[in-house]
Formats: C-alpha cells, structure tokens, sequence
C-alpha cells in the first residue's frame, strides 16, 4: 500500500492522501468503466455516506462510533475532498464533527445538511478555507438517542433532496418517537417508512409507512421515491425494491404475512437474506445518458448492483444486475455511493469490514468513471442562458435528450422537459413564475403545487 502513497503540502499542514490506484480497485462488469482507489485508511474511516457539491468537491461522512466505539458518543465527522485536474486529492479538510451516527447528507446553497440521527443541522464554511464556520441546530428526536440500543442499526438514516425542494428521510424499524421540527412541526412514524420536511427543518410529515430497514432514498426525474430494504432475517420479508407511493402502507411488521390485501406490494421481491443496503439513482452517469438508472450499494453482498424498471400499471416491476463486484479476499463493503454534479463520476464509500463495534480501523472510497468511445460531452447550461427564452426555445438547448426521453404516462411533456419546469423554479424573477404556472403535467401535480 505504501508505494501508492504520497504527499501534498496544503494550506492546513501536510496531508497523507492515497493516489488513484487500479491495482487495488474492484471490478466494474458494464463496459468501459474504470475503477480508482482514492483513499484508504488512515485517510478516511469507516465512511458511512458521500455526497457532492456544487462544484464536485467530496464530503464523506465517518462513523467510528459504531465500529470503536463508544456507540454513545457523539464523535462521528465529515471530510471535505477536494481534487486537482488529474483528480487525485488536492487537499482534505475535517468539515465538521461531534456528530451522532452520521448516515445523510445534502448540500444546498452552500451549505451542508447533516441527518446524524436523532438530530438534523445544517453547516456552512463562511471563509473558504474547507471548514464548516457555523453550526445551526434545525430538527431533532428522529428516532432514539445514539447507541441505547446498541449500535446504531435500523435507524434514521439517508436524505434526499426532491424537485419540491422537501428533504425525503430514510427511517429504520426503530422508528422515530417524536421529531420536533425547527418550527414546532412534530412527526412520529412506528417502524420504518419515509418521512420528509423542509431543507430548513419545517413542516414535518409522514409520507409512507410500513417498511423495516432501508438506508436510503432514492428520487427520479419525476420525484417517485424508491427504496431497497432489509430482510427480518428468514420470517419471509425478503430484501425488496419498493416503490413509494404518499401516504402508502407497506405491510410490515403486522399485515405482510397474513393481511396482503391491507398494503401496498413492493416492486420486486430479492428473496434472499442480505442486510444493509443504499439506494441512488443516476440521470446521466457515462454511456447511459438518458435513460434513468437505479443503483444500490450493498453492504451484505459486497457488490454495487443495477435496478432497470419495468412500468406495470401506476407501479413498476425491478430486475437487478451487478455492476461493481470485489475482487477476492477484498472484503468490499459498499455503504454508499453518490454522483458527481456533472454526472460523470461515481463515488463509492466502503466499510471494508463484514461487521460493526470492532476496534478495526478500516474504510476504502472509490472513483468509477467511463473512459469508453462514446463517452460525448457534458452540455453545461446556465440560467442566464434561458432566462430570456420561452419555454420551447430554451428546451431546444436540452437537445437529444428532449427528444428520446420516455413520454410521461398520459402527457404531451417529455421527462426532459418536466424535469426544465422544475429546474426553472429555482431561478428568481417573474420570468421563471411564468414558466412554473404554464401547467406542468399531471403526475408532477404533487411537486409543483410545494412550490
């Protein structure tokens, strides 16, 4: 490992930092994929969750609290990467820490929005210089205090940001008791399900329920939530890919076995035994650059797998398939995996050890990016590009991706162009209102009336 390792001299002091490496990566079995280890212990520990900002420096979160412990005590961090032009690690700061379980992470307008449950705060760098400056509490009491149960499984845990601009929230069987909001709002869920709120910790609410461990949710183009759970170890709820429908009830624990009529089914049913799993979805990540793709990091089965969907009626069916398999006796332990902004990278965060609460320093991150022929090129669109457009003119600048696009169910609105509505709401001015009231297609209703 050593002959792999350099040194960089930065700003806060020298930094040991692990250059990209192909002879310690796993195998990618999709064409034209290359797979790099960035960075290794001692550089990173234990990460439990990576996420990208807008200008595609890495935050990893760590979690030594369940692995040397104490699980009671708030130590967790999050790293701040950032990378020169040949992608190796430019300069590595600590971004925040004292943290519980850290297991989610959003950026928005910067700032870093941190689920370590049972609390949810939200972070910003005022000076540059890589460290968070200002630590603002906004949501609390998403499940039971750090470690009273043991290590912190089947808890609150992934966040994702949707189109409605709401924070979607993963929730374990443990439950959340009572959630306080950082407007008073209160939320309490028995078992697991998704709950969401606003970015700032407002307006808390149930979405569905009824589900026992996913660590993830996952959002397409339209804002339809998917999850990838946990068996309850051989009773016969199997690992599963559901698709949540609002306010949906999945049947666990009390009506899966003898009440099918009471819950909603899940998508596809994996039939095996294999706990921990993370859900993301890419909307463009190397040759696929259409088509939605569903990616779960496997923690279980050591493997980074494939979802393709199927529509069935107002649902869908899932096949899977590998893509990131390890190589042997690397005991690849994927926690998670995000994507860069400009949609052509993955990142995947490695436990690297088959198990919890070891005094085993361990934890791997990894770069796959597409080196193949038909790699094209990475259309960057500005809002100032389209602020003085009408609607069909601006979607012209989306191209091929307009056009091939599958159709919404009952819509004249390609995805392209539904996911350009959305996008124009985030822009200020009467210019983007108007884009936003020209109607967008019915199965948008729900984001677009949040906004």
């Amino acid at each position: 490992m050593m002959n792999h390792l350099r040194f960089l001299a930065i700003a806060s002091g020298l930094c040991c930092v692990l250059a990209p490496s192909h002879a310690l990566a796993q195998r990618c079995l999709a064409p034209g994929f290359q797979v790099e280890l960035i960075a290794a212990v001692p550089e990173i520990e234990h990460p439990s969750v990576v996420t990208c900002d807008d200008s595609g420096n890495l935050f990893v979160g760590e979690d030594p609290m369940d692995m040397r412990g104490p699980t009671t005590k708030e130590f967790d961090r999050v790293l701040r990467l950032s990378f020169d032009e040949q992608g190796n690690i430019a300069k590595k700061t600590v971004f925040c820490d004292n943290l519980s379980a850290v297991f989610g992470l959003v950026w928005y307008q910067d700032s870093l929005y941190v689920l370590h449950a049972p609390h949810y705060t939200r972070f910003r760098d005022l000076d540059g210089d890589g460290v968070a400056d200002e630590r603002v509490e906004l949501a609390d009491g998403f499940g039971p205090p750090a470690g009273v149960f043991g290590f912190n499984d089947h808890i609150v845990t992934g966040t994702r940001r949707g189109l409605d601009g709401r924070v979607y929230i993963s929730i374990g069987d443990k439950g959340v008791q009572l959630a306080t909001g950082s407007d008073g709002s209160t939320v309490t869920l028995e078992g697991g399900g998704v709950v969401s709120m606003t970015i700032d910790g407002r307006d808390l609410e149930v979405v569905s329920s009824g589900t026992r461990n996913h660590l993830d949710v996952a959002m397409d183009s339209l804002d339809r939530i998917f999850t990838y759970d946990n068996t309850d170890d051989g009773l016969g709820w199997w690992t599963r890919f559901t698709h949540h429908v609002p306010t949906g009830y999945y049947g666990y624990p009390y009506d899966y076995h003898p009440h099918p009529e009471r819950h909603l089914p899940r998508s596809a049913n994996m039939a095996v035994a294999l706990p921990w799993a993370r859900l993301a979805i890419a909307r463009r990540f190397g040759r696929w650059s259409i088509a939605t793709r569903h990616f779960t990091a496997k923690w279980g089965k050591g493997k980074v797998q494939l979802f393709q969907l199927t529509p069935n009626g107002a649902t869908f069916t899932a096949k899977m398939s590998d893509f990131l398999v390890p190589e042997p006796g690397s005991d690849f332990r994927p926690q998670d995996l995000c994507f860069s902004p400009d949609g052509t990278t993955m990142y995947v965060a490695d436990w690297n050890f088959g198990g919890w609460t070891q005094n085993k320093p361990a934890g791997r991150l990894y770069r796959v990016t597409y080196v193949g022929d038909d790699r094209g090129e990475v259309a960057e669109i500005s809002a100032a590009a389209v602020a003085g457009l009408e609607l069909d003119q601006a979607a012209e600048l989306f191209g091929h991706q307009l056009s091939l696009a599958p159709r919404c169910p009952g819509s004249t609105h390609s995805r392209g162009r539904l996911r350009f509505r959305c996008w124009l709401t985030e822009l200020k001015g009467p210019r983007a209102r108007r884009f936003m009231v020209s109607g967008p297609p019915p199965c948008c209703a729900r984001s677009t009336l949040r906004l």
